[in-house]
């Protein structure tokens, strides 16, 4: 895992284009040939907020990480709100890499950056009929915290879980 550097930008991007693909093949309209888009990818690098996971020279899944809300997710009812958050956007596992768990080190490596960074809670959302994503927050720990509406023809679900450390010492 590494962050990502604008000279793998086209492959980083066409693995987002194959993901699109399949999720279209699923039926699933979460994203499409407008979103992400290259640019948000290049601006995503450029402000070193996207990390991708590479084995073998094979871009392999990535994930943004930063602190940027949707507008739409004031209405939320969060549950932490102790300082900042840590906002995952983007997560994406090549489509030939699915069912080998790194979906799943993608988010341990975002809670691990949260802890690092002093983020106490991370947040996320997905769209609902995204039946995978949605399995593998609840099973990671995320909580649902409600729904928005992005102009799709089914809502997105928001899910939070806190990371902060607590001290184990009974002093």
């Amino acid at each position: 895992m590494h962050k990502a550097k604008l000279s793998e930008s086209e492959a980083i991007f066409s693995m987002y284009e194959q993901a699109v693909k399949i999720m279209k093949d699923q039926g699933i309209d979460q994203w499409d040939e407008k979103y992400p888009s290259h640019d948000q990818l290049i601006e995503d690098i450029e402000n070193e907020e996207l990390y991708v996971y590479t084995e073998d020279d094979k871009y392999l899944a990535a994930i943004v990480l930063n602190e940027d809300h949707d507008e739409e997710t004031k209405q939320i009812p969060w549950h932490y709100t102790d300082g900042p958050s840590l906002i995952i956007h983007r997560l994406v596992v090549h489509p030939e890499a699915r069912g080998k768990g790194l979906a799943k080190k993608l988010l341990a490596f975002a809670e691990d950056f949260a802890r690092e960074h002093g983020y106490n809670q991370i947040r996320l959302d997905t769209y609902k009929i995204n039946v995978g994503a949605v399995k593998l927050y609840e099973k990671t720990g995320y909580e649902l915290r409600g729904e928005m509406d992005l102009g799709k023809e089914h809502p997105f679900v928001c899910f939070e879980k806190n990371v902060k450390v607590t001290s184990k010492a009974g002093r």
